[in-house]
């Protein structure tokens, strides 16, 4: 669907995004250590949750001059440019 009907995506991408982050947030409370969540806060939660849908629907609708095909090129990605612009409440939290 992504390749074949992309201007569809964007459209549900913007209807459901609202849906998806509060998806996405509960799936990080359920797998992140105990406590963790608290800790950092619902705020923070719900922008990781985001900047998380944020980047995967860059990866899989825009053209990169990198392959993105492997574990070591998405964590490439990631440690260039996912992991700068986490929420500042996680930056430098301890597990």
């Amino acid at each position: 669907m992504i390749v074949d009907e992309p201007g569809l995506v964007l459209e549900l991408a913007g209807r459901y995004h609202r849906a998806a982050v509060d998806r996405m947030a509960e799936a990080l409370r359920v797998i992140f250590p105990p406590g963790f969540a608290e800790r950092i806060g619902a705020d923070a939660v719900d922008d990781l949750a985001d900047c998380i849908l944020r980047y995967a629907a860059m990866v899989l609708l825009l053209p990169s001059t990198q392959p993105l095909d492997t574990p070591d090129d998405l964590r490439a990605f990631a440690r260039r440019h996912f992991l700068p612009s986490l929420p500042m409440a996680l930056r430098g939290v301890p597990a």
